[in-house]
């Protein structure tokens, strides 16, 4: 029991509007108590001897206590082992990249050129207006060569 006892929990606002609608006040300090003994304590009540209003309370609250209670237990063991398998993947996937990009930039400067011309090779290109001006048909511009993703204006 010692590893279900919690020192907190989150109390919604949602929680305290639903049980506030309970008119009488000594059911309204039920709920709280059920609430609170079953979110500290993991004590569930007896809903069959509780107020109506008081065990509906309890019962719609319940499963955001439970829900809670697994999130907490599962921080404590580092997580959820899905979550950790596809943080490890990405990871493993992110460090790739870096290498990928780290064996790119310590390319001498002709490996570089020839990766750009592989590149060009592989994407659309098309021409696009520039710094320098050069006439180009009827339109004047300079020639850039730049993937499609902008028109030229």
């Amino acid at each position: 029991m010692e590893d279900e006892v919690r020192n907190q929990f989150t109390f919604y606002r949602s929680f305290f509007e639903a049980v506030f609608k309970i008119k009488n006040k000594a059911a309204r300090a039920e709920a709280y108590d059920a609430i609170c003994k079953y979110a500290l304590f993991n004590d569930a009540p007896d809903v069959d001897k509780m107020s109506d209003a008081a065990a509906i309370a309890f019962m719609l609250i319940k499963p955001n206590l439970d829900a809670s209670r697994r999130k907490a237990k599962s921080g404590k063991k580092g997580g959820n082992t899905k979550q950790m398998a596809s943080k490890a993947e990405a990871n493993s996937k992110q460090s790739g990249s870096k290498t990928e990009a780290n064996d790119k930039q310590e390319q001498p400067a002709s490996e570089k050129e020839k990766e750009k011309e592989r590149e060009k090779e592989k994407g659309e290109w098309r021409v696009e207006m520039g710094d320098g001006r050069k006439k180009m048909g009827e339109v004047p511009c300079s020639v850039r060569m730049v993937r499609i993703t902008n028109y030229c204006h």
